[in-house]
């Protein structure tokens, strides 16, 4: 299941991340790596969403969420 597919307010955590290695670097830098629980909060304009990850909170655009794969927990 990707990011894109998860309902708002479901938790999920991260299994992997299919981007480039800069992207998947700078996700990493921001706490969304594989292992990680994720909860979605919002499904902004234009299809982007924003997720917390602990206390931290984040907006990742749509192309990007797309290539995150979630295992709903």
């Amino acid at each position: 299941m990707l990011l894109t597919d998860l309902s708002t307010g479901a938790t999920a955590r991260v299994r992997s991340i299919s981007a480039d290695a800069d992207a998947v670097l700078r996700l990493r830098e921001m706490g969304l790596r594989g292992g990680a629980l994720v909860r979605l909060d919002t499904v902004a304009a234009g299809g982007a969403r924003v997720v917390s990850i602990g206390a931290a909170r984040l907006a990742v655009d749509r192309a990007t969420a797309g290539l995150i794969d979630v295992e709903p927990s």
